[in-house]
């Protein structure tokens, strides 16, 4: 009756069941074929794939209308195996979810999972189905060669943005990864690498370091990101401008570093940095981004 309710579109592998009532002996459990069909007493092979239960009643019933008058036939889903949606990584309970109607949004399968663990990422990472939309010999997915990266915040909504709502197709994984480290280097007080939270960010990574040193050129700290293909990413931030004066902090993501360089000829102001390294007693691993 859910399904029914939802929408829900067969296909290979749902198992159905099929009631002609006042003739009991076509009642018939079928499961839907490769090809999209299920095989029925009577009436033979017949389509159901890519159509919903309503749908599979009305022409079930012109079928068995040509052989029995005004049939009543009912048609119920006993085991929902064809749009499936995969989700792994961390979350409380990875696995193989059943959507359940059309349109059913990232959101929703995360909840099912549990959601997330105290070690996931600040983004997730959605992999759509393959064209042929498939399932592999051993019940994996059939993915598409290429990722779609969602910040999680954005699921989620803020005061002045609407969440995303992402509807899933029969096929996807969505991948929530581990959070992983970062590393910072140079003119702080203990540089190394460091264990991400979901929200670190450049400040929260200088502070989680214990800050500059009093010849840290803090106008030109550099943020070093892998971009793929072996390449590297060096973006040059002020950290002067963002924590004192409500610049856009980044967001830190698994591997990049962070890189404190000495200002040339001569050590920083004094009351720059005690003032910086007194707002990063405050912010802590999470950081502050706008």
């Amino acid at each position: 009756q859910s399904a029914e309710q939802n929408g829900y579109r067969l296909g290979a592998g749902d198992v159905v069941v099929v009631t002609v009532y006042g003739f009991p002996d076509l009642k018939t459990e079928s499961a839907v074929s490769p090809a999209g069909t299920v095989s029925l007493p009577l009436v033979g092979e017949q389509r159901v794939a890519g159509i919903d239960l309503a749908e599979v009643k009305e022409a079930l019933s012109k079928s068995y209308s040509r052989y029995i008058r005004s049939p009543r036939v009912e048609v119920g889903l006993k085991t929902n195996q064809a749009n499936r949606v995969f989700v792994v990584g961390e979350v409380a309970r990875p696995g193989t979810y059943p959507l359940i109607r059309q349109g059913q949004i990232l959101t929703e399968l995360l909840s099912e999972a549990g959601g997330k663990t105290e070690k996931a990422s600040g983004r997730l990472i959605l992999l759509p189905a393959a064209k042929d939309n498939g399932v592999n010999a051993a019940g994996g997915p059939n993915v598409a060669a290429f990722g779609v990266e969602i910040d999680a915040d954005l699921l989620v909504g803020q005061l002045e943005q609407r969440p995303l709502l992402l509807p899933l197709m029969p096929g996807d994984t969505i991948v929530v990864p581990e959070a992983g480290n970062f590393q910072v280097d140079g003119e702080v007080e203990k540089g190394g690498s460091f264990k991400l939270s979901p929200r670190t960010s450049v400040m929260g990574g200088v502070a989680a370091a214990g800050g500059f040193t009093y010849s840290a050129d803090v106008n030109k700290v550099e943020l070093i990101r892998e971009v793929g293909a072996g390449k590297k990413a060096v973006v040059a931030l002020d950290l002067e401008e963002i924590g004192l004066r409500g610049g856009i902090d980044v967001r830190l993501r698994d591997g990049d570093v962070i890189r404190v360089p000495s200002e040339s000829g001569r050590f920083m102001r004094r009351q720059v940095v005690e003032v910086l390294n007194g707002a990063f007693r405050g912010i802590g691993l999470n950081g502050r981004v706008n």
